[in-house]
């Protein structure tokens, strides 16, 4: 129970966070059904790139170029919002510009 505790632990960033020490095997073992669905079918390693262990059981290969593509144009995007931004919305200065 303590090696489960502190593995989960490690991934507290979850909704699968513990509220304290399970106190009976039937608390262990509703933590135990939920952490391996997470782990399984939810969790990407990033060694995977962007792939759950479950995928790559069942063939998929993990590709680092895999989001290549989407990075490009999210950044192509940001440019180009953030140079049309109007002046209106500037919160820095409160009064609509520079």
């Amino acid at each position: 129970m303590q090696f489960f505790y502190l593995v989960l632990q490690c991934h507290k960033n979850t909704h699968l966070q513990l509220k304290g020490f399970p106190k009976t095997k039937e608390e262990l073992l509703q933590y135990l059904d939920e952490f391996e669905q997470y782990i399984n079918l939810e969790w990407t390693p990033g060694e995977f790139y962007g792939l759950t262990p479950n995928e790559v059981l069942h063939g998929e290969y993990p590709d680092k170029d895999r989001f290549k593509q989407s990075i490009k144009r999210a950044q192509i995007e940001r440019v180009y919002q953030n140079q049309h931004i109007g002046l209106e919305l500037c919160k820095v200065c409160g009064q609509g510009g520079l």
